[in-house]
């Protein structure tokens, strides 16, 4: 996971809390792992729901999500933010 001063320089810039960034971390590495699931086994978990809740919480904080590839990223006030790793 990240280190605390990415999560909390994250967390700053987007306005989504310290617990949040730390959930959206976690739901996103999920969430790739699933995707790469699906495109290779036809009876892998669903990542609807885990891109969901990523949304959700991207939405509660007024920021957009895009998603150009596995992991998505965060637009607020014309800025992009990538998730810390």
């Amino acid at each position: 996971m990240a280190n605390t001063q990415q999560i909390k320089n994250f967390s700053e810039q987007t306005g989504i809390t310290i617990r949040d960034t730390k959930r959206l971390i976690k739901l996103a590495d999920s969430a790739a792992k699933a995707q790469e699931q699906e495109h290779n086994r036809s009876n892998a978990p669903r990542s609807e729901s885990l891109t969901s809740s990523i949304e959700k919480i991207a939405e509660k904080n007024q920021v957009k999500v895009i998603w150009p590839g596995l992991y998505p990223v965060f637009q607020k006030d014309g800025k992009q933010y990538h998730l810390p790793e």
